[in-house]
């Protein structure tokens, strides 16, 4: 291989990895410097459009989270069937990720692709015409449900429709 090739590439070869981390640093300050202003318009953005209410104790960014995503940890999240928080919250967990893409975030189109929720806990209540809760407050809609049990070896699917 001739000297000026091989110079080429190592270039090259060095180049491609630098400018790689660099796409993730700018990506994660991207993130970082918007992050609270992202998280308060998402919450009042869905807290002006579900019949509940979403409260979030703390937020802060967590680039590896849900990897390969980049995301925002909420931190203390509690979510009420109603707006006002006089009954126990439906669900409330430790920490909600939610996680955005590299190149969503480079284009500034922040589009969700996951939410993953840690340490809490879901209250399902029925009422007498056979409404979840979950349902109503969150209009959550042709939603597939897959419970697993270990313990019985029981599992069930359902889907909920409305």
């Amino acid at each position: 291989m001739k000297p000026k090739a091989r110079k080429r590439l190592i270039r090259f070869l060095i180049l491609l990895p630098a400018s790689l981390v660099l796409l993730v640093i700018i990506a994660t300050a991207i993130l970082y410097f918007q992050q609270q202003r992202l998280v308060n318009l998402a919450i009042n953005e869905l807290n002006k459009q579900l019949p509940g209410e979403l409260v979030v104790g703390s937020s802060n960014i967590s680039p590896f989270g849900n990897y390969p995503y980049v995301s925002i940890r909420l931190n203390n999240v509690q979510f009420y069937a109603g707006k006002q928080k006089t009954h126990k919250p439906i669900y409330e967990a430790e920490r909600m990720y939610i996680s955005f893409s590299l190149p969503d975030i480079l284009k500034q189109q922040y589009r969700v692709k996951a939410i993953v929720l840690r340490n809490g806990h879901l209250d399902l209540v029925q009422d007498n015409s056979g409404n979840l809760n979950v349902v109503e407050a969150l209009r959550l809609r042709q939603i597939k449900l897959y419970w697993q049990q270990t313990v019985t070896r029981g599992n069930w699917t359902s889907t909920l429709k409305k």
